[in-house]
């Protein structure tokens, strides 16, 4: 952590104070210097309590902090702006305080915001805030104060601390919590395990009672496990027993059931032989009926089938018809385009005539047809008659043009010119001069405006001190409230005659506000002491003649300024004359050679097209291209329609012969079909007339279905009658009763050992479920016997049940504690003249060991306790401990981030030479890139650190600030 700011408000001495930590720059070891109660510990107090609203100390009380000269309806508050792996944070809390009229205190305020990039909200509460430092900081107060500031009082309190006090805050550096953790976890392990054990044991012996038998065993779980075991595989016996004699009874019985079964159906078979010779003859008396229903279903087929003979025959004769019409209108339509086609060819012979006219045609078009495309062509003739007048009025142009040297008017130019630069250097200087006179009659005017103000301060100052008030009526009021006639004065320790009356609250709160308002006029008198009574009156009468001058001197320029403008102007327009009329030259030149060029292009047009005029020969050439473009169009579409009439033709010969196939095959195919139904009606005996009634179908699917069903009658009755006879061969009818008897009592005997065996086969298969369930558990039980056992032994080691009487974390501890001492040894050798190093106690002892500190003392070569040592050594043994941990915590950077120290006194016990030495290792740590503030009253600090904090008091208020050598 590294501070950037602290402001203060109504906190302690400080009204309204903001101390910028950056103007240190690069000076990280400072000092913070003032008199005795001029509030440097405040300082301290305020980082304290802006983190953790606690003050630097636990003596201290947090809420005493607020100024007693606050006003009463103003908050006291301290802002902190600080630093810590490389993001920034600002912590705010406000003191809380009893306003006038109130019982109760004002609450607490808290917000602790991150500025590294966009400000963000991390707490709005203090209890919220409480975490959330912890969190940045990983340490808690009583942490903050033993490591990185070490207040008044408490250097030694991390040094001479407990072996348990010091566990916390080396398990916070340190990150040891998972040891911790560890001892914990396992602890917990174990005893869940004792439990797991006890637990079993109960269900294996409730287990053990669920087992059906009819004896009891007992004796250890083991045992009884055992005699169940031989138990079981009796009752298994039994049960194999009950099954064999079981399945001789089935036996028996499933033979018996067979004979009933056999008797029943040779009885069912001769019942069914019966029923169907009496069905058989029922079906023969019905045969001469079903006989005359088939001659009259064969009557209907035959009608049907010869109408639809003759229906075909006369669908054959109606498309016969129908394609004869069709075949004579395409024959018509054949000869009137075959006579089209012959005119078209006629016309086209003819176009065919025209080619040799029309081939000279395209000759010429085409070898002139660049005088029409490009556009330069069509208006070459307007061109030159357009140059030819451009160079009439650009020769008349030219003869207006006269040229002047200019050179005389450049030289006129640079002596004006050298002019108003002298006069804008005597403006330049008038200008500062001017400028810094009223700078310092401003100076003046503030300076004065201060003393005045002063003056106002010092009459009423001297108005309240006029008034009659007793200076410290505060002290005496409560020195009244303790003190009787013949005490003892406590600050002058004399007898005390006579004690003066207890002012009135009224007369008590006018004398506090009128001290108030003294003290503060004190202070703003002290502020402005240094302000002195400036003349102004030289000043002015200067000003004021310096200003007649710049005003003579800035006419004179304007003037200048004014002619360098008209003969610039004048200059600039003879060189734009000159830059004219060249130009104007070279392009009356480029247009006599574009003249010249257009006429020799006009005539080699001429020569070449042999008119003499440009719209002679368009229209011309136009006439030529329409003739050509009317003869290609006329034989395009001559041959477009040719090839139409041919396709048309050629579809009109495909149609004539598909209809030419189709007459001549159906003529066949209908002779064939009229003899074939004139045969089929003399067969018949039957006339076309007498085919064209309706045949009645639903008659004839009747008939059908009634001959049908007989017929499937008489087929199923005489393989029924076929398949009894062969099953009753040999067989004859059987008396039931005995048979069913015999059944009867079987099944009895068959209930009653199934009965035996299903009880038998439950309680055999419960208690083997039962038994590999106690055999499951019993394994797991012993295993857990034989882990309880290796895990109670572990935990009693890691938790401190050993030899050495460390805990795991203990250990672990240890270890960082040496290396920290390690570090530290290297100065607190340099400090005590190689004198005293620290070294870890490592006698045993009850409850929390291994993280004591002893010193060794190498004059005497001896262990000493710390206590032994002086004030001196103690603060120098408590300052190398404080920054070896620093240094350790640093190199491991496991997340928590020393980057300053703050130590409050302490150095006035040592010697020169001693201190000497503590100096050149805050240097040393410096160096390293912390920052170090020291509160100290020592004057040799003040001359070898050039960087101080000063704290100046008035006597009630205090203020800050700082002074770098």
């Amino acid at each position: 952590m590294k501070p950037i700011k602290l402001e203060l408000k109504n906190f302690g001495p400080f009204i309204n104070e903001t101390i910028h930590f950056d103007e240190l720059k690069k000076e990280q070891l400072f000092l913070i210097s003032g008199r005795t109660g001029s509030g440097k510990t405040i300082l301290f107090d305020a980082m304290t309590y802006a983190l953790y609203g606690e003050a630097s100390t636990k003596d201290r009380d947090k809420n005493a902090l607020r100024s007693q000269f606050a006003d009463e309806n103003e908050v006291s508050s301290v802002t902190f702006t600080f630093t810590i792996n490389n993001a920034t944070y600002i912590a705010e809390r406000q003191l809380p305080y009893k306003k006038p009229g109130n019982k109760n205190m004002t609450d607490t305020k808290f917000q602790l915001h991150e500025i590294t990039d966009d400000k963000k909200l991390l707490a709005a509460k203090p209890a919220e805030g409480k975490q959330a430092v912890q969190n940045i900081m990983k340490v808690d107060a009583n942490q903050f104060r033993q490591i990185l500031i070490l207040p008044q009082g408490e250097f030694k309190r991390f040094l001479v601390s407990s072996s348990k006090e010091k566990q916390p805050v080396l398990r916070t550096l340190f990150g040891t919590d998972r040891f911790k953790s560890l001892e914990d976890k396992l602890m917990t392990e174990t005893k869940a395990l004792e439990a797991s054990v006890h637990s079993m044991e109960e269900r294996l012996y409730l287990l053990l009672e669920q087992v059906k038998t009819e004896k009891r065993f007992d004796g250890t779980i083991s045992q009884q496990f055992a005699s169940y075991m031989d138990e079981v595989k009796r009752q298994q016996h039994a049960l194999e027993d009950v099954q064999v004699r079981l399945s001789r009874k089935l036996e028996e019985l499933s033979l018996e059931r067979q004979s009933l079964e056999q008797a029943i159906q040779v009885n069912d078979w001769q019942r069914q032989i019966k029923e169907a010779e009496a069905r058989q003859a029922e079906l023969i008396e019905s045969d001469a009926a079903i006989q005359n229903a088939k001659d009259e279903v064969s009557q209907l087929l035959v009608l049907d089938y010869l109408k639809e003979k003759k229906e075909a025959l006369d669908n054959l004769k109606d498309k016969r018809t129908v394609w004869q019409n069709d075949f004579n209108t395409l024959k018509d339509k054949q000869k009137h385009e075959d006579h089209q086609l012959t005119i078209l060819k006629e016309s086209m012979t003819a176009l065919d005539q025209e080619y040799d006219s029309i081939e000279e045609k395209k000759h010429f078009r085409d070898n002139h047809r660049h005088y029409i495309v490009e556009e330069e062509w069509h208006r070459l003739e307007e061109k030159i008659t357009e140059s030819i007048n451009e160079l009439q009025a650009h020769r008349q142009k030219l003869e207006q043009l006269e040229p002047v040297d200019t050179g005389k008017l450049l030289n006129e130019l640079n002596e004006i010119m050298t002019e108003r630069e002298q006069l804008s250097q005597q403006l330049q200087v008038k200008q500062i001069t001017i400028t810094q006179l009223e700078n310092e009659r401003r100076d003046s005017d503030k300076q004065n405006e201060q003393v005045n103000i002063r003056s106002t301060y010092e009459e009423e100052l001297q108005e309240l001190n006029q008034k009659k008030t007793e200076p410290l009526l505060d002290a005496v009021v409560k020195l009244r409230q303790h003190l009787h006639t013949g005490d003892h004065c406590p600050v002058c320790m004399q007898q005390i005659s006579v004690v003066p009356d207890i002012p009135d609250r009224e007369t008590l709160e006018e004398h506090q506000k009128i001290e108030h308002r003294k003290i503060k006029l004190e202070s703003l008198i002290e502020q402005l002491q240094h302000y002195q009574i400036r003349d102004t009156t030289e000043v002015v009468k200067q000003l004021k003649t310096l200003n007649v001058e710049l005003s003579e001197l800035t006419a004179k320029k304007e003037r200048s300024d004014s002619h360098y403008a008209s003969l610039s102007e004048h200059y600039q327009k003879e060189l734009n004359n000159q830059s004219i009329y060249q130009s104007q030259q070279q392009l009356y030149e480029n247009q006599q050679r574009d003249l010249q060029l257009s006429e020799q292009l006009y005539e080699q047009f001429k020569k070449r097209t042999g008119y003499q005029t440009y719209q002679q020969f368009e229209e011309a050439w136009q006439q030529c291209h329409q003739s050509i473009q009317d003869h290609e169009e006329n034989v395009n579409d001559l041959k477009s329609q040719i090839l139409d009439k041919e396709r048309l033709l050629s579809k009109l010969e495909s149609e004539l012969s598909h209809l030419t196939v189709l007459l001549s095959d159906s003529e066949a195919e209908y002779e064939s079909l009229a003899l074939k139904l004139q045969s089929d009606l003399t067969k018949n005996k039957l006339t076309e007339d007498s085919i064209e009634q309706n045949v009645d179908i639903s008659r004839l699917e009747t008939l059908q279905q009634k001959v049908e069903d007989y017929q499937t009658a008489v087929q199923e009755v005489q393989f029924k009658l076929d398949t009894l006879n062969q099953n009753m061969a040999g067989r004859t009818s059987t008396d039931i009763q005995p048979i069913e008897e015999s059944i009867k009592n079987l099944e009895n005997a068959v209930n009653m050992l199934e009965a035996e065996k299903h009880t038998l086969l439950i309680r055999v298969g419960d208690n083997e479920e039962l038994l590999k369930q106690i055999d499951a558990l019993l394994t797991e039980y012993e295993a857990k016997i034989a882990k309880q056992k290796e895990a109670l032994e572990l935990s009693r080691l890691i938790n401190g049940k050993n030899p050495l009487n460390l805990t795991l974390e203990n250990y672990v501890l240890t270890y960082y504690l040496e290396q920290t001492l390690i570090l530290s040894n290297l100065r607190l050798n340099e400090m005590t003249h190689h004198r005293y190093q620290f070294r870890r106690k490592k006698e045993k002892s009850l409850g929390y060991s291994g993280l004591d500190i002893e010193i060794f003392d190498l004059y005497s070569n001896q262990v000493r306790d710390i206590s032994t040592l002086s004030g001196g050594e103690t603060f120098l043994a408590s300052l190398a401990l404080a920054l070896g941990l620093s240094d350790y915590v640093t190199q491991l950077s496991g997340g928590i981030s020393l980057e300053s120290v703050f130590i409050d006194e302490g150095f006035g016990t040592l010697d020169n030479e001693t201190l000497e030495t503590a100096i050149e290792s805050l240097i040393e740590l410096e160096r390293s890139g912390k920052m170090v503030g020291l509160i100290s009253h020592v004057e040799m600090l003040k001359s070898r650190i050039p960087a101080i904090l000063h704290v100046e008091s008035t006597g009630y208020l205090s203020s800050t600030r700082f002074s770098i050598k």
